[in-house]
């Protein structure tokens, strides 16, 4: 964890649990396993890819390797599938109205999709690496890259939620609540399967740790003194970039691309919801 989070949850902590001192005699944990599910919602308008491009037989030429050409693919963005499974909220109640929480939920393989589109390179650009040629007289040429838009491989996604809300008693036995917080993600032991016309046999996948918020709604019904039924909604946002490795790309007849690292910065975002029994105690 960086300098800026320890400095975050410090602050976090030192504004809510003096408060504990001040509250009435209640109970003060509470628990809800339950189901909980998350769509992710990924914005990101382009991929830069760097990589060694060799051109054989293209315009006439044998073949010619220009190292660290650099390029953009527009509207790339690489995808995530949903998560469905067993999780949970662990909470302390500060006050009668304020808590802090936690989620907590049992990982599991997330499928990843990537989409790079029809992409057209001119082959002029990357000649003008070549100094010594008149390209004036050229015929321009161009590379086709393939369209790539399925799934790649999986991988484990980790995340550590904490923050805050404030109940509002609706009723004597509802209550609903607002909150917010901070989001922190992770991502362990990814997972690529070579496709068609992507090599991933010696690539490997990397998304950068990141700090993010969300935003919380919930309502609370009890039926008896410890137990209720809570229905919970939080919507997440997180900025991150992902970055794929020693990636082979097919440029179609004549033209390789390799070994290539290819960039993505996109917006994690993301709706959780979560159906719970909760325990008070």
């Amino acid at each position: 964890m960086n300098n800026k989070g320890c400095g975050i949850l410090f602050a976090f902590f030192s504004v809510f649990l003096p408060l504990a001192s001040e509250a009435k005699d209640f109970d003060r944990f509470y628990i809800a396993p339950g189901y909980m599910t998350l769509k992710p919602d990924i914005n990101s308008d382009r991929a830069q890819i760097n990589t060694d491009v060799t051109l054989s037989n293209v315009l006439g030429f044998g073949e010619l390797v220009f190292e660290d050409v650099s390029f953009e693919i527009p509207n790339s963005y690489i995808a995530f599938g949903p998560f469905d499974g067993l999780g949970g909220i662990l909470g302390y109640r500060v006050t009668e109205h304020i808590s802090i929480e936690t989620v907590l939920a049992i990982p599991q393989p997330i499928e990843i999709a990537l989409n790079l589109p029809d992409a057209v390179m001119q082959v002029a650009d990357v000649l003008q690496l070549l100094t010594v040629m008149d390209l004036e007289n050229l015929d321009p040429g161009e590379i086709y890259l393939p369209d790539v838009n399925q799934n790649v491989g999986e991988l484990d996604m980790l995340g550590m939620i904490l923050g805050s809300n404030y109940r509002i008693p609706l009723h004597k036995n509802v209550s609903s609540y607002v909150g917010g917080g901070l989001v922190y993600l992770t991502v362990d032991d990814a997972q690529l399967n070579s496709i068609s016309v992507v090599n991933f046999e010696n690539a490997s996948l990397s998304v950068n740790d990141r700090w993010g918020y969300y935003m919380q709604l919930g309502t609370e019904v009890f039926f008896s003194e410890h137990w209720s039924v809570l229905v919970d909604v939080k919507s997440l946002s997180v900025e991150t970039s992902a970055r794929i490795e020693n990636v082979t790309l097919d440029g179609g007849s004549g033209v390789e691309l390799a070994p290539g690292v290819i960039d993505i910065d996109f917006s994690f975002k993301g709706v959780i919801y979560h159906i719970g029994l909760n325990w008070a105690f």
